[in-house]
């Protein structure tokens, strides 16, 4: 039987990417850890309402605020990454390599806000700082 976890999905992707997938591996474990405790529950809906989050469900936490601000960052990447991308003089390989730096500083930027240290937003951007360049560089990168 196949194992389509977000785990095996995510590391399949990375692996395409040739990218190591064991640091991936070591967050997502701790992630899924972290909110599995049912002592952190209380502190992941506390942290998810002051980020505007309304009910503590699949939907609410996956579906609408991960990935809607997945895609609003999508829609309005910063100036760093239309620059890196739209330099037609630019290598693809030092596109790709200064658009995943522009995406990870960005990820890092958001960590640095976290107001939880330790909570769940810190665990999901370890996660991030990983995933989101590479899916980012599928979604905005060249048509190549």
């Amino acid at each position: 039987s196949s194992d389509l976890s977000g785990k095996s999905l995510m590391t399949a992707i990375l692996k395409s990417a040739k990218e190591d997938v064991r640091k991936f591996q070591t967050k997502y474990d701790s992630l899924v850890s972290w909110v599995s405790d049912a002592r952190n529950w209380s502190k992941v809906e506390e942290e998810l309402a002051g980020r505007g989050v309304p009910c503590f469900t699949f939907y609410d936490i996956v579906l609408d605020f991960i990935l809607l601000d997945a895609f609003a960052d999508a829609e309005k990447p910063p100036s760093s990454v239309v620059t890196v991308l739209n330099n037609r003089w630019l290598t693809q390989g030092f596109k790709r390599s200064a658009f995943t730096t522009a995406v990870w500083s960005v990820i890092k930027a958001k960590k640095r806000l976290v107001k939880v240290s330790g909570g769940f937003m810190s665990h999901f951007y370890d996660v991030m700082e990983h995933v989101s360049p590479i899916m980012a560089w599928g979604l905005l990168g060249p048509d190549k």
